[in-house]
């Protein structure tokens, strides 16, 4: 659990789902388990989404430079 307060989220859930014998039964019995495996598929795609944006908006600034650049020309 103090991984889950740190900025280890992505070994969070590895450990969650490593540390414990009866695996299935354990995270269906515990809440807790789930919501750090939830919270640490959140950041992931929450990531991820995070990147392609700032990827697709550079692409469109140097897209909308390139026009302006062809129009002096």
């Amino acid at each position: 659990m103090a991984l889950s307060n740190s900025r280890f989220h992505k070994y969070t859930k590895l450990i969650a789902l490593t540390e414990n014998i009866n695996l299935q039964s354990k995270i269906k019995a515990y809440t807790k388990i789930q919501d750090l495996i939830h919270y640490t598929n959140y950041l992931q795609e929450l990531k991820e989404n995070t990147n392609e944006y700032y990827r697709l908006s550079v692409i469109e600034k140097v897209r909308k430079k390139s026009l302006k650049i062809k129009k002096r020309i």
